[in-house]
């Protein structure tokens, strides 16, 4: 959906329902976020702008130092309900395994084409896809789903996850905040700001695999070139 129709989205839900923007924004936020964390049509990104959006409807005449405490706990709220989607995406993966993507069901949450992509950001970037899929919106859920079905620790699965979420909400909230209505620009920069980001680490997971792979190659050739010598030769 292009930003100008999400920015249109945004400021005319918190028209109509003023009441429900202005007494229930948490409540509101956290459970759009984890139905979103559980793969319904609703981009985690515009959820965030929402909430960093509610938080500046809140300011009026009121100078922006003393919103610090509403804001931070916005981006704990996010924060909160972005894990608890994505872990039970994950113990979802966990508990049933790759069979459960053949229901007709889970063929409309992820598609063919879709977990094709998350099987080459494996197969590339290996346990950092779960760090890289929280900027890409399109591999995000079946990307944690796989990681519970290929059985990756829970402690690792929430680090990667954790990393990414530390990164997206805070700067995703405060930017919505800061701008105010310039939603449509905030949303244009965060698309640049991830994209560009996701980029950098796959870059990074790329330049470590191939390091690993050059240094495993480099110990099979010492090993091959200076054999030990056979049990029983003196020296």
């Amino acid at each position: 959906m292009p930003h100008e129709s999400i920015a249109d989205l945004i400021q005319a839900f918190t028209a109509q329902h003023p009441l429900l923007a202005e007494h229930f924004p948490y409540l509101l936020v956290f459970t759009l976020l984890y139905l979103s964390g559980l793969g319904l049509p609703l981009p985690e990104e515009a959820s965030l702008v929402l909430g960093g959006y509610l938080i500046y409807l809140k300011t009026d005449d009121v100078e922006g130092a003393s919103m610090a405490w509403p804001l931070a706990w916005m981006i704990s709220t996010a924060c909160v309900a972005i894990l608890g989607g994505d872990l039970t995406v994950y113990w979802l993966g966990r508990r049933y395994g790759k069979a459960f993507l053949s229901h007709r069901w889970m063929r409309w949450v992820f598609s063919k084409q879709n977990l094709g992509r998350i099987d080459r950001f494996y197969d590339r970037f290996g346990l950092w896809t779960v760090f890289v899929s929280r900027f890409v919106a399109g591999i995000r859920v079946g990307s944690f789903f796989l990681a519970g079905a290929s059985r990756v620790r829970p402690r690792t699965f929430l680090l990667m996850d954790g990393m990414g979420a530390l990164i997206s909400v805070p700067l995703s909230v405060w930017l919505a905040f800061h701008f105010g209505e310039e939603i449509n620009l905030t949303l244009k920069w965060l698309g640049a700001i991830f994209r560009n980001l996701a980029l950098l680490v796959a870059l990074a997971a790329c330049a470590m695999l191939w390091w690993q792979i050059r240094r495993a190659r480099r110990e099979g050739a010492a090993g091959t070139a200076d054999p030990s010598p056979p049990p029983g030769t003196s020296s």
